[in-house]
């Protein structure tokens, strides 16, 4: 009989977990969530010597060989994580033509509900090596429940319907959406800006021109003092600084103010004009930002969930829009987040005290 009882995400909503039973094509791979749990509680690969927060991990197809994954800590602070491992290591045995039935074991580590929170990397690289069917499994080393999701509970896409700014001469001053204090007017002027200083700022040489555009963003953080600009900064070690860090490097290196009120993301269409297709902000970048906003959240005492307006920029003024808007928030576009609270009330009142002690 297994130690561990399995579940299965069945609902998200209002960033609440429901669990449920598993499915028929579940209950017939219990022994592979099983053996996936069992290498990664025995797994060896990780190394972390300054967190220790040791992600034990393992990868593989179902019914065929689960390989160990794990985090490996080095320089300072700076991390190969569970999941990239585990992407390599599944690379390196099985290659490039196999999309058999890929599982990710993880064991919990203090994980609410014992739900796998990947970071923001781990699911970029996730999304885009093994897609958003991976299931990942997720319990406790010495049994107990044990909970598995797919990756695309971990992603956010589902923006609603586009909003269309047709003002070219700025001079609405109607609020942008319903009652929030941000005017049309003002929005406009902060979308031009954006492009504006974003071109500026931006330092890309290296990533191929015209592949995912989607992905080439210019940023604008506001606060409730400052607005702090960013674009991505790409040098030939491939390890790009993404335009919100950069955005909010400024904001906590030069002003000491996490105190987020909205921001705004833009993307360029291209010259055949609007394709509908949004700014794919990179999940890295959501994880910074949500870590920002949660030093506000620190600081202020309270919870609070800034607005992130999503902007596809026209810049053909002889179409009839400026441009169109999706909203969403720093919350709801990062699914079952990872984030300090998983390391404790402990550790979390000491950075309370040590952000207070920052301004």
């Amino acid at each position: 009989m297994s130690k561990w009882e399995f579940k299965r995400v069945s609902t998200l909503f209002n960033d609440k977990t429901v669990l449920g039973d598993l499915l028929p094509q579940q209950l017939r791979l219990v022994a592979e969530y099983e053996k996936a749990l069992e290498v990664a509680v025995t797994s060896k690969v990780a190394n972390p010597k300054f967190s220790n927060y040791f992600c034990k991990e393992s990868i593989g197809v179902a019914e065929r060989h689960i390989l160990p994954a794990g985090n490996i800590e080095y320089g300072l602070c700076q991390a190969l994580h569970g999941e990239e491992s585990a992407v390599a290591a599944f690379r390196a045995f099985y290659g490039r033509n196999i999309e058999s039935h890929k599982i990710l074991g993880i064991v919990s580590n203090g994980d609410p509900g014992n739900m796998a929170a990947p970071c923001g990397n781990c699911r970029d690289i996730m999304l885009d090596d093994l897609g958003r069917d991976l299931e990942i499994v997720c319990g406790p080393e010495n049994g107990g429940v044990a909970v598995i999701a797919r990756l695309s509970d971990y992603l956010f896409d589902r923006f609603g319907i586009w909003r269309i700014l047709d003002n070219w001469d700025c001079t609405d001053e109607s609020p942008l959406f319903g009652s929030e204090e941000i005017s049309r007017f003002n929005f406009v002027n902060q979308v031009l800006d954006t492009v504006v200083t974003g071109q500026l700022l931006e330092n890309d040489a290296y990533s191929p021109k015209g592949f995912l555009p989607e992905r080439k963003y210019y940023v604008l953080l506001v606060t409730q003092k400052n607005k702090f600009y960013g674009a991505h900064h790409i040098m030939c070690d491939y390890h790009p600084v993404y335009a919100i860090e950069r955005a909010i490097l400024k904001a906590l290196d030069i002003e000491k103010d996490p105190f987020i009120h909205h921001i705004v993301i833009v993307t360029k269409d291209g010259p055949e004009g609007f394709n509908g297709v949004p700014p794919h902000v990179m999940y890295r970048d959501r994880q910074h930002l949500y870590e920002l906003n949660l030093y506000q959240e620190l600081l202020l005492g309270r919870e609070v969930d800034p607005p992130v307006y999503l902007v596809k920029y026209n810049t053909n003024k002889n179409l009839n829009s400026f441009g169109r808007i999706l909203k969403t928030s720093i919350k709801e576009w990062l699914p079952l987040p990872f984030s300090v609270r998983h390391f404790g009330p402990e550790f979390l009142e000491s950075l309370t005290k040590y952000q207070k002690e920052r301004q």
